[in-house]
């Protein structure tokens, strides 16, 4: 995935943080997105 991509994944995280649906599954695509920039 290039960096828009996992970018994305990481504001889809914080939205879910921030609109309470879950601090675990924001928290994972909070991960995989810094995994993804770490990967390029």
């Amino acid at each position: 995935m290039n960096q828009l991509g996992g970018f994305l994944l990481g504001l889809f995280g914080v939205f879910l943080c921030l609109t309470g649906i879950g601090i675990l599954p924001g928290a994972v695509c909070m991960i995989q997105a810094a995994r993804m920039f770490n990967k390029t």
